[in-house]
């Protein structure tokens, strides 16, 4: 039976902090300097950027396959865990750093926008926030921005008081779920395209979805100009990763709502 990282804990009473989003958005931020420089050496890889708190599996491994697999489609890749390096990242509208801009869109299952979601066994026959107070409850992290703090504000106007659960982080959103089938926690907290996806097969309720309609997408850093070859090149291989490309593995780097890349 697999086993919650770490113990369970109170999340403190102040949590989330309304400007948390600020608050983690600024440190994508960089100098313009820094940017002049490395914008100067075009055959250099890009840096994509992987937050090491949104589920994805981020060990040298499964880096490793992903560079290479980009490299073989003509796209010369780096992957960093700092974001103030990042020319390529995960983001959303109001996540993205100023100094980026929307590239590629983040296909997800059946087109679901990345709302959260709270999740229960059907079986368990509830139907409301409030009767979860004081349960055991897993999240993928408390601070994965995407997967949990951008729309956590919106669960608990709606009911949902994390502050008096425990709260397991799971650091990752299918042992998230596993917790939950287990037994080991009574919900839990999961992007809404997951949550959807997952939720016939092990009879799941949905008992409350937060209200956002924004799509993510891949963010790309306003230095580096499309039309550059490297860039174009770049965008044709992101592009080639679909569904099969995640049955495959290629995409267990990005959070598992990730489901390939597509223009819009």
């Amino acid at each position: 039976m697999m086993k919650p990282a770490g113990r369970p804990r109170r999340l403190p009473a102040h949590y989330p902090k309304p400007k948390s989003i600020k608050t983690n958005a600024a440190r994508y931020l960089v100098t313009a300097a820094t940017w002049m420089l490395s914008s100067c050496v075009l055959s250099a890889p890009f840096n994509l950027y992987l937050d090491e708190f949104e589920g994805g599996k981020i060990k040298a491994h499964h880096q490793q396959t992903f560079i290479e697999y980009m490299a073989n489609n003509n796209c010369q890749l780096t992957i960093t865990d700092k974001a103030n390096h990042a020319q390529i990242m995960l983001a959303m509208d109001n996540t993205k750093p100023k100094t980026f801009n929307p590239w590629l869109t983040a296909s997800t299952y059946q087109d679901t926008p990345l709302s959260l979601s709270v999740v229960v066994k059907s079986s368990r026959g509830l139907d409301n926030l409030a009767q979860l107070t004081g349960e055991r409850i897993a999240i993928v992290h408390s601070l994965a921005q995407m997967g949990f703090l951008n729309e956590i504000g919106d669960l608990n106007a709606q009911g949902l008081d994390l502050n008096s659960s425990d709260v397991f982080e799971s650091g990752r959103y299918d042992g998230a779920l596993a917790l939950l089938l287990h037994g080991d926690v009574f919900a839990a907290v999961l992007p809404t395209p997951l949550a959807m996806q997952w939720q016939t097969k092990n009879k799941l309720s949905l008992l409350a979805n937060s209200a956002t309609q924004q799509r993510p997408y891949l963010a790309i850093h306003e230095s580096i100009t499309l039309a550059r070859a490297d860039a174009k090149q770049c965008e044709q291989a992101f592009l080639t990763l679909n569904e099969n490309s995640k049955k495959a593995g290629l995409l267990s780097v990005f959070p598992l709502w990730v489901e390939g890349f597509e223009i819009r």
